[in-house]
């Protein structure tokens, strides 16, 4: 049981750090810097997604590694989850 516990938590901590880089990237476009992109193989979908204010992608950002920390503190998964998902949608409203 703990070993699926762990593997559970490091999938989706993968999980969450890939939403934080695909927010990173946004807001280095809309900063202007296109050169500090980490999935420069996915420039169309990102310029897709660009238009909204660096200030709230980088705050989402924040979000999920805020959620990133509490995961390593044995918090609920699905309540961290939840909370996170709220959070970024306020943001994004």
């Amino acid at each position: 049981r703990r070993a699926f516990r762990r593997a559970s938590t490091r999938a989706l901590d993968t999980q969450l750090q890939l939403a934080g880089h695909w927010f990173r990237d946004l807001a280095c476009i809309e900063w202007g810097a296109g050169e500090l992109v980490y999935n420069s193989d996915r420039a169309e979908k990102l310029a897709a997604y660009a238009g909204r204010p660096a200030t709230t992608l980088r705050t989402g950002v924040e979000a999920i590694e805020q959620t990133r920390v509490r995961l390593s503190l044995n918090v609920n998964e699905e309540l961290a989850c939840e909370a996170l998902g709220y959070s970024l949608e306020s943001l994004f409203r």
